[in-house]
């Protein structure tokens, strides 16, 4: 229970984060960590959609760690450094955050603050898959290792360029589908225009290989069920 209830909080937090970036509310609160000088802010919608944000930040950290301080218990060998691991992105999890803000939301800044919380949800939900028990910690899997691990690298690597992509406002930098500024390869290969087409090319890159490992799949018995 409490695994999935850190995991649905983080995964709530990562929604309500996209929430704050695409309507602008990153700077509703202009310090940090109290708003507006207060513990509870001045009463207006983009103020409460961060302060939100804040607020199940906070509640998904106190379960993320006492997630964490059970499995540290539970597991055994090198895996019990994933626990830690979780706890030491989220700490840095916390400073960037503060830092986005008084920093003024600088878009690298930010997209690396969602590269980390994203990690931090992916060790989450780790730790509520294995819990050191029923299941034990594994990383075992069947099938071609090298497309396993490249459609977690690539979809990884999508989530981030396309943080970059809403963080810069690239998301009409290319207005026309499936081109792009009318041709196939963009004129203009730079600024906006080159992170939206790599963001393209790149859900290109993850639909061929998640097509494979469905065909290598579908075509072994082995590796059905």
């Amino acid at each position: 229970m409490l695994g999935r209830v850190t995991v649905g909080l983080l995964f709530l937090l990562l929604v309500w984060g996209n929430l704050v970036a695409g309507l602008k509310a990153g700077l509703a609160c202009p310090d940090w960590p109290l708003c507006h000088g207060k513990v509870l802010p001045p009463f207006r919608w983009d103020i409460y959609m961060e302060f939100g944000h804040r607020v199940i930040a906070a509640v998904a950290s106190i379960f993320l760690l006492a997630l964490a301080a059970r499995r540290y218990r539970k597991y055994e060998g090198w895996v019990r450094a994933l626990p830690v691991l979780a706890i030491l992105l989220l700490l840095t999890e916390i400073g960037m955050g503060g830092a986005v803000v008084l920093l003024e939301t600088p878009v690298r800044l930010t997209t690396l603050h969602f590269m980390i919380g994203l990690l931090v949800f992916l060790l989450a939900f780790y730790m509520m898959t294995f819990d050191g028990e029923r299941e034990r910690p594994s990383f075992a899997f069947r099938g071609p290792a090298v497309l396993f691990l490249s459609i977690i690298a690539l979809v990884y690597s999508q989530s981030a360029l396309g943080a970059y992509v809403r963080h810069l406002d690239a998301g009409l930098a290319c207005p026309d589908f499936p081109t792009c500024l009318g041709k196939w390869v963009p004129p203009l290969f730079a600024g906006p225009v080159l992170a939206h087409f790599s963001h393209r090319t790149l859900g290109y890159l993850v639909l061929l290989t998640a097509v494979m490992l469905y065909l290598f799949v579908r075509r072994d018995p082995r590796q059905r069920g």
